[in-house]
């Protein structure tokens, strides 16, 4: 492993909707572009990951979620930097988003999942949503 990789802090969100979770497309200009994914972003210096996620989900699809508990924490490493990933379980109440910094989104029923294709790095929290279905 190397050390001297660049370190990211990622959280996103598990937004349900009545029974349904949001989905959106990543913008072909960036990593893992085209790719699905689940909503999130950067924690920026001095912010709690409910914070950063509420602050991701808001400039990105125009939502304000209400953050619940931690599902699962990961580690990805890709060539040139590691992400630690947590996904949180996040509620809305109403499904209107908007595409700010999406290429797309849906709302699907979590079954559907498997037919999306996702960067690896949401391998494990696909899994455990497929699991708990």
């Amino acid at each position: 492993m190397n050390s001297n990789l660049q370190k990211i802090k990622v959280v996103a969100g598990i937004v349900f909707y009545e029974k349904k979770i949001l989905i959106t497309k990543r913008p072909l200009n960036v990593h893992m572009g085209g790719k699905w994914e689940f909503p999130g972003g950067k924690v920026e210096k001095d912010e709690s990951d409910s914070e950063a996620l509420r602050r991701e989900l808001n400039e990105e699809l125009s939502i304000d979620v209400i953050v619940n508990k931690l599902l699962l924490e990961t580690k990805h490493t890709y060539q040139n930097f590691e992400v630690d990933l947590f996904f949180y379980e996040c509620h809305v109440s109403s499904n209107k988003v908007s595409n700010n910094f999406v290429l797309e989104h849906k709302w699907i029923f979590p079954l559907e999942l498997k037919n999306y294709s996702f960067p690896p790095a949401n391998k494990k929290i696909k899994s455990l949503i497929l699991e708990s279905c």
